[in-house]
């Protein structure tokens, strides 16, 4: 597995040297509206370290949609979860 990098080279990942990830958010338990659920990851990557936001309303007990944004690519857009 590898990332590919802006200058068209891939930087290949090695298994013995994994990312850590740090993970803080909470639910809000909403009674008239959609419950919403707010995570927030560090990521610490071989080359530099990223942050993401996730913004989900729940809307059942197996699915989930929002939003994210990442300084990751300086990326953002929406996300679909699903519980198999």
């Amino acid at each position: 597995m590898a990332e590919k990098l802006k200058d068209g080279k891939k930087n290949e990942f090695e298994r013995d040297k994994r990312v850590h990830i740090e993970i803080a958010g909470n639910l809000k338990n909403n009674f008239i509206v959609d419950d919403k659920v707010f995570l927030h990851y560090i990521e610490h990557g071989q080359r530099r370290d990223s942050s993401t936001v996730v913004s989900i309303r729940v809307l059942n007990n197996k699915s989930m949609e929002g939003a994210f944004f990442s300084t990751a690519a300086d990326s953002s857009g929406k996300t679909f979860w699903k519980r198999k």
